[in-house]
């Protein structure tokens, strides 16, 4: 079942990998169909996506993060999540640290 997980997550990581390198290219590929043909549709219609992302707020997705997919990605890499201080330790760190800049800004 490791070995499983462990192949997945290599299958998750590299077509998320694939991302970093398509996207620049796609954009490029945008600004050369744009030039070359500023009046065709297709060429709209080919910028349509990168238009769409640009325009459109980003959407958390929290869920994909904690999905069985990506717990895969963590189990490939060997990720382990190691913490020096509780949650509660750093809520009250933080409030602590506003509480004194807003003293000493005043």
């Amino acid at each position: 079942m490791k070995l499983i997980r462990k192949f997945v997550g290599l299958l998750v990581a590299a077509t998320y990998s694939i991302a970093y390198i398509a996207t620049p290219i796609y954009l490029i590929a945008c600004l050369v169909r744009l030039v070359l043909q500023p009046s065709s549709s297709s060429t709209y219609l080919f910028i349509a996506p990168a238009l769409l992302s640009i325009l459109l707020p980003p959407i958390p997705s929290y869920w994909l993060l904690s999905s069985w997919l990506f717990g895969c990605m963590r189990d490939y890499f060997d990720y382990e999540e190691i913490f020096e201080i509780s949650d509660a330790q750093l809520v009250c760190s933080l409030k602590v640290s506003l509480v004194c800049l807003e003293a000493s800004l005043d």
